[in-house]
């Protein structure tokens, strides 16, 4: 608020609070938007809903182009990463080991014995959940899994236990 306004009431504190951007559909594209940003210069945005594949709703937007070609042509780019189903490149998936094991357990348990799934759920809880469960998916590689994961089982159980474990893994 200006050093002049004495009050909320100021016809100049209403137009900093009044900043909202209006978002009007290209003819283009129905994802694709223009509008006018705080310098009054047109820009280019795009907003895109999908299904990933576990079902849900995801939006994919940015903003801040210059021109609509730029626009259009990263649209397009979502776009054909969706229908080649490239979500995990799409949305940057945060999935947690410990998420992929709870969906791999789920998707598993109509087709597994009581005992299988007993000890699977054993295994994915106290060890699996316990050393790597935190991290994310993407960026769990073969280094990792064996320093933070193989190694210290080893140093608690059995090669042949470590061994039933890792199978349950892979």
């Amino acid at each position: 608020m200006p050093n002049d306004c004495p009050s909320s009431a100021c016809p100049c504190f209403l137009e900093e609070i009044d900043m909202t951007i209006k978002m009007t559909k290209c003819k283009k594209d129905k994802d694709l938007y223009w509008y006018k940003d705080t310098d009054g210069k047109k820009k280019y945005a795009y907003r895109y809903r999908y299904k990933d594949s576990l079902g849900k709703y995801k939006e994919k937007s940015r903003q801040g182009f210059d021109n609509e070609s730029s626009a259009y042509r990263e649209l397009l780019t979502v776009k054909a990463k969706v229908l080649e189903q490239d979500f995990k490149e799409l949305d940057a998936l945060k999935l947690t080991v410990s998420t992929w094991m709870d969906m791999y357990i789920d998707s598993k348990r109509k087709e597994w014995k009581p005992n299988t799934l007993t000890n699977s759920i054993l295994y994915s809880e106290k060890h699996i959940k316990r050393l790597i469960g935190h991290m994310n998916l993407s960026k769990l590689d073969r280094v990792s899994y064996i320093q933070l994961f193989i190694n210290p089982l080893l140093e608690q159980y059995e090669p042949g236990t470590v061994r039933s474990i890792h199978d349950f893994c892979i």
